[in-house]
């Protein structure tokens, strides 16, 4: 039986994932996603290719659960980051200059991986990016209710997700800096909200 890295089976599974995720990372950050291969990230890992089915069945499931991580992660730090802050106005600029700090700290975030998944994988991925809508919607839903916001919700909430989902790759990439695009894009979308000619939101 192959030794154990931790003191339980749960604790060793958890630590061999973090070292594949990680060797995962760094791979993709030298050669890109389309050229990682199993036997590469096994390697880096530091484990035989057979003991990485144990965690992931293909390629494909890698990104995924890569990105599911990511994800994760990225919900705990807004949540944190938002935690305390008043007012829909302040907690929307908060939440817009944290996502361009994350595009900007996470080099993975300028892939473009839905092309190469298929139908499931590609909904899997989009699930894994609800939570922090979720947020979005509740930050809108709040500021339309107070009055701060002008507009219905759900097409507020598709205005600003596809605008600050619009600068993942420019900022990931390293074409725009984050703190401008927070800036820029703080602006133009708070005052679009306040000000906008829009039908009111339906009872």
């Amino acid at each position: 039986m192959p030794s154990l890295w931790a003191d339980s089976l749960d604790e060793h599974r958890e630590l061999v994932l973090g070292k594949v995720l990680a060797a995962y990372e760094a791979l993709r950050a030298e050669v890109g996603v389309e050229a990682v291969t199993l036997t590469a990230v096994a390697q880096r890992a530091g484990i035989a290719r057979s003991a990485l089915y144990n965690y992931v069945k293909d390629k494909h499931g890698l990104v995924l659960l890569h990105a599911e991580r990511t994800m994760s992660g990225a919900e705990q730090q807004l949540q944190a980051g938002l935690a305390g802050v008043d007012g829909a106005a302040a907690r929307l600029r908060r939440f817009i200059a944290m996502n361009m700090a994350m595009y900007a700290a996470v080099p993975a975030a300028a892939d473009d991986l839905m092309p190469m998944l298929d139908a499931e994988e590609q909904q899997r991925m989009r699930d894994a990016l609800a939570p922090i809508r979720a947020m979005l919607h509740e930050i809108v839903a709040d500021g339309v209710a107070s009055g701060d916001f002008r507009g219905r919700t759900e097409d507020l909430v598709e205005l600003l997700s596809a605008t600050i989902g619009g600068y993942r790759l420019p900022v990931a990439s390293g074409r725009v800096d984050p703190q401008r695009a927070a800036e820029v894009v703080g602006e133009v979308l708070l005052a679009g909200l306040q000000h906008a000619a829009l039908p009111a939101e339906e009872d």
